[in-house]
């Protein structure tokens, strides 16, 4: 992962394919009000590998910074650390697995906002809601049961 040359302690910088990749820590602009989460909020499971990231419109934002990671620190090993011009964001194919994800504003003086709260994403491409193939449900007389159509 490429390291952040302007600061080497900051965490390696990865973008999406659709957005521009962060690259250096904004001063912090306590008057900058931070989004709150729309979605997914809470602690969410998605069926889904590039789930939608969405949050609240800030009026003297001009981007959002959304960083995401599969390790309980922000600090290193960021899984997508982005900037995007719109309140949301589809990540890049994400891996089953747990995922912490945060946002925060920036102003048109490149300055940014307090984190937004840290939100929890399970990922589970796994789970039969997933399956492209149909499913037929099965009355037995007695019980109800679920078999994959042909």
């Amino acid at each position: 992962s490429p390291q952040n040359d302007a600061n080497p302690s900051q965490p390696p910088i990865i973008g999406g394919t659709h957005a521009t990749p962060a690259s250096t820590e904004p001063t912090i602009n306590r008057g900058l009000e931070r989004p709150a989460i729309n979605s997914p909020s809470g602690i969410s499971i998605s069926y889904s590998p590039t789930p939608s990231f969405t949050w609240s419109v800030v009026e003297e934002a001009v981007e959002y910074q959304i960083q995401i990671t599969n390790t309980t620190s922000f600090l290193h090993d960021l899984v997508e650390n982005t900037l995007v011009q719109d309140t949301t964001h589809i990540s890049q194919a994400l891996r089953d697995g747990v995922y912490l994800w945060r946002v925060r504003s920036l102003d048109a003086n490149g300055d940014a906002s307090l984190w937004s709260d840290i939100r929890m994403l399970t990922i589970d491409t796994t789970d039969l809601r997933a399956s492209e193939t149909p499913l037929r449900a099965q009355w037995s007389g007695t019980a109800l049961g679920w078999r994959r159509s042909a």
